[in-house]
C-alpha cells in the first residue's frame, strides 16, 4: 500500500481497530553507465554533504530503485577509483518520482594494471554480518578484477556465488 492508504489494523484482544497510514515515500531510481556500457556501481546516499550522514548505500546494475522518506540528500555514484565519482543533491517531496541518469567515465588509465583486495569478509566468517551475495555485488560495483576470500575456516568459490549474485 501506499502513502495516503489507511489500513485497519487489530488493536489487543478487544478487536478494537485503528487506521494506520504508512510513512510518506518517494522514489529515486539510479540509471547509470560505466564508459557507456551498463555495470554495477555504488551508490551511497547521505542526509547532508557530511560523510557520516550515511542513510543508505547500495548496488545498482541496471535501472534500480529505491524508496526513501521525503526529505533533502547528497547521492554519490561510484565504480572504483579509476572513475569519475558522480554527487548530487536531490530533494524529494512524498510522491516524487526521480531518475537520476549517471554517465561514469573513466579518469585514470588502468591499462596493463589489476585492481585487486585480497582481504574480504562475508558472512561466511564468524567476524562479518554481510552477506556473501552482497559482498561480490559491491566488489563488481567496485570494479576489482582480482579478490581472495579469506574467511574463517571457509575456502570459497566466489565464481557460483557471483553468478546467483548477477555479477562476473
Amino acid at each position: 500500500f501506499f502513502a495516503g492508504d489507511a489500513v485497519p489494523v487489530t488493536v489487543g484482544a478487544s478487536g478494537g481497530t485503528l487506521a494506520v497510514s504508512p510513512a510518506p515515500r518517494a522514489m529515486l531510481t539510479i540509471d547509470a553507465t560505466v564508459d557507456g556500457a551498463v555495470e554495477p556501481v555504488r551508490v551511497t546516499v547521505r542526509a547532508s554533504a557530511d560523510l557520516e550522514s550515511e542513510l543508505s548505500r547500495f548496488v545498482a546494475l541496471g535501472p534500480t530503485a529505491r524508496a526513501l522518506p521525503p526529505g533533502s540528500y547528497v547521492v554519490d555514484v561510484s565504480h572504483g577509483m579509476e572513475f569519475d565519482v558522480h554527487e548530487e543533491a536531490v530533494t524529494l517531496a512524498a510522491g516524487d518520482a526521480r531518475t537520476l541518469s549517471v554517465p561514469l567515465d573513466r579518469a585514470i588509465d588502468t591499462s596493463g594494471w589489476v585492481s585487486t583486495d585480497f582481504h574480504l569478509h562475508s558472512d561466511l566468517s564468524t567476524d562479518s554480518l554481510h552477506h556473501v551475495e552482497d559482498a561480490l555485488r559491491l566488489i563488481a560495483a567496485e570494479g576489482l578484477d582480482v579478490v581472495a576470500s579469506p574467511d574463517h575456516d571457509y575456502l570459497t568459490d566466489y565464481s557460483a556465488v557471483a553468478a546467483r549474485a548477477g555479477v562476473a
